[in-house]
């Protein structure tokens, strides 16, 4: 979609010089930009509801004569650190098939 949207910037890049490599470049790193930002609120908002649900139980488990009223949750450092590097990796191939077609369009 922002290859779509920004050709006629990306025309302009080209125009005042920008190689191919340096509107990859542009490109990777605003979709790195986008999608980190979100994977970070993601991370942050989902350690936030983790711990309130441990603290408080929020969310019930719906039966009244249970031992343990409030659904379980457990922060797991292990679960966070994959989260992080799989949202990485899905970061740097969905921006990086963008950034090759922008750099790949018609100068």
């Amino acid at each position: 979609m922002l290859v779509i949207e920004k050709k006629a910037d990306i025309q302009i890049l080209f125009a005042l010089g920008a190689t191919r490599s340096m509107v990859r470049r542009i490109f990777l790193t605003e979709g790195a930009i986008i999608a980190l930002t979100g994977a970070i609120a993601g991370l942050v908002l989902g350690i936030l509801i983790c711990l309130a649900q441990e603290q408080y139980g929020f969310i019930r488990m719906g039966t009244v004569s249970s031992i343990i009223d409030a659904y379980p949750v457990r922060l797991d450092t292990r679960d966070l650190v994959m989260t992080g590097i799989l949202v990485v990796l899905i970061t740097v191939l969905t921006s990086w098939f963008p950034a090759q077609r922008a750099a790949n369009s018609q100068q």
